[in-house]
């Protein structure tokens, strides 16, 4: 009678000759065919612990009486996975609540509607980004980072990047790529634009190593060697306190009509006589 006003499902025990252990069986209608629905061990584990309260109402009473949410049940119940409650209410014909439902618990709790907004954004990223790694052959055991410059190196701009994951059904931004090698460090750089950075920091290491050689120079005395316009250039390109001169600034300093080649070339032959 109690079961009837609750709304839960009336069950019936049925006791196999082959198996002395009594299973309670459902005739559930959540599942459509009206099959039979057997009681799993870890249910009749979870009924044994509760003093042998039925597992219908062990789930009615936390989620509906005590309002609590999925993670909190399997917390409960020391279960594994969300999922497993969602579908036991499911088969025993536990009514689950309605968005609406849901909604007004939520706001009753501020922080708890965050934190439920927060995990749901999580999950969806999660999610895309194990499609995006299909989409792009990335193994599980390879890092996200490597493999996602390696491909932009290759395909040149994220949005062949982007066409490539679209292909396999993934619906995927360029703004969303970008926003994710940010996040993981990566480097989404060309080819190309590899190579002049490189460069660059090879050409800046040169120049530097230049400068402290004919600072070394100028302290040992070698600056005797050259004339004086040499020794000129060569102070004004190499021993500037402040930053260092280009050839035109270097022309324009001295106050002649020399251009910049010709500074050029005086500092080549500068550099020359002092073996460098």
């Amino acid at each position: 009678m109690v079961e009837r006003q609750i709304g839960l499902p009336i069950t019936s025990r049925v006791v196999n000759n082959l198996n002395p252990v009594p299973v309670e069986i459902f005739n559930s209608e959540a599942l459509g065919e009206k099959r039979p629905f057997r009681k799993t061990r870890l249910m009749r584990k979870i009924e044994k612990q509760r003093n042998g309260t039925p597992i219908e109402r062990i789930l009615h009473n936390l989620y509906w009486d005590q309002k609590k949410s999925y993670r909190d049940i399997v917390q409960d119940l020391d279960l594994k996975d969300p999922k497993t409650v969602s579908s036991w209410m499911h088969r025993l014909d536990v009514r689950t609540r309605s968005p609406r439902e849901g909604y007004e618990l939520y706001s009753r709790n501020p922080q708890k509607l965050q934190d439920s907004a927060k995990r749901i954004i999580e999950t969806r990223k999660r999610r895309k980004i194990a499609r995006i790694r299909q989409a792009l052959g990335i193994e599980e055991n390879q890092g996200l980072k490597t493999a996602l410059e390696e491909i932009y190196k290759k395909e040149g701009s994220k949005k062949r990047i982007r066409q490539r994951i679209r292909e396999t059904g993934v619906v995927v931004s360029s703004h969303f790529i970008g926003k994710l090698a940010e996040e993981i460090g990566a480097q989404l750089q060309k080819g190309r634009a590899i190579e002049i950075v490189a460069q660059k920091e090879e050409k800046a290491k040169k120049k530097e190593e230049l400068r402290a050689a004919v600072r070394k120079a100028h302290k040992n005395g070698s600056f005797s060697l050259l004339t004086p316009r040499q020794q000129l250039v060569l102070g004004l390109r190499f021993l500037y306190k402040d930053k260092q001169p280009t050839h035109r600034e270097c022309a324009e300093m001295l106050g002649t009509t020399r251009s910049r080649q010709a500074i050029q070339e005086t500092e080549r032959s500068a550099l020359r006589k002092l073996g460098l």
